[in-house]
């Protein structure tokens, strides 16, 4: 007996700029960064690395951690007066519990959550300390709640310029992603569901990321996004026929 093939996952993500993102085959392209990316996969990966990582405090270890994997290339020293911080406020006051998309509005509002990532990057972000390097910081400290934004991703949902060193400007931005992962809550569970079955732990923030960023034409797993249309079509063709 031939098993169902389940059904194809799509994301809809509208940018900024009024345009609309769609990512098609999400389960799959998502099962392929998590399992290729070397900042998804392996025991020195940035992903891997999340869970040893302290919560409150920005450490050495973390800088190194997004240089090995997330293409960072920051000098330590640009991070010497966060390191020094035992604890700082503007960190311990957003909760590690909080989940940008799985908050209700009125959690969100009543919490002051975005008021609270506007006071963390205004406290990060600093001369060669801007909002993609930041992010990946921060990501590692409140992975349920940061995503990391890296040029890709801005580039991907349309922000604007000043997102990358107003920290005002880039909460909002985030607010956006939040929005947009609330509309497409259901297709990120089913990816989350399909990740954990293989044994891969990713937060839905994470997942969101990662399929935005693998998305853009610089990205070369996006190549495989055609193959995968032809292999479904192909499937499609397939069960039609019998």
């Amino acid at each position: 007996m031939k098993m169902t093939r389940p059904p194809e996952v799509v994301l809809e993500i509208a940018r900024l700029d009024g345009d609309v993102l769609r990512i098609r085959h999400a389960v799959e392209m998502a099962q392929v960064f998590f399992r290729l990316d070397p900042s998804a996969h392996g025991p020195k990966a940035y992903d891997t690395l999340i869970r040893s990582s302290k919560p409150d405090r920005i450490e050495t270890s973390d800088i190194s951690a997004i240089n090995a994997t997330m293409a960072a290339r920051t000098p330590l020293y640009r991070w010497q007066d966060l390191i020094a911080l035992d604890r700082p406020g503007w960190l311990t006051e957003v909760h590690p519990s909080w989940s940008l998309f799985e908050l209700t509005d009125g959690d969100w509002a009543s919490l002051h959550v975005e008021a609270r990532i506007v006071d963390a990057l205004a406290a990060m972000i600093a001369p060669g300390r801007r909002l993609s390097v930041v992010t990946k910081v921060l990501h590692m400290k409140r992975p349920a709640l940061v995503p990391v934004c890296d040029r890709l991703v801005l580039d991907q949902l349309g922000a604007p310029a000043n997102v990358d060193h107003d920290p005002v400007a880039a909460a909002e931005f985030i607010g956006h992603v939040r929005r947009e992962g609330r509309r497409n809550i259901d297709g990120l569970r089913a990816v989350q569901e399909r990740l954990a079955a293989e044994g891969r732990a990713a937060s839905l923030v994470r997942i969101f990321e990662a399929l935005v960023w693998q998305s853009h034409p610089e990205v070369w797993y996006q190549k495989l996004a055609a193959l995968v249309d032809e292999w479904s079509d192909d499937e499609t063709v397939k069960r039609t026929g019998q």
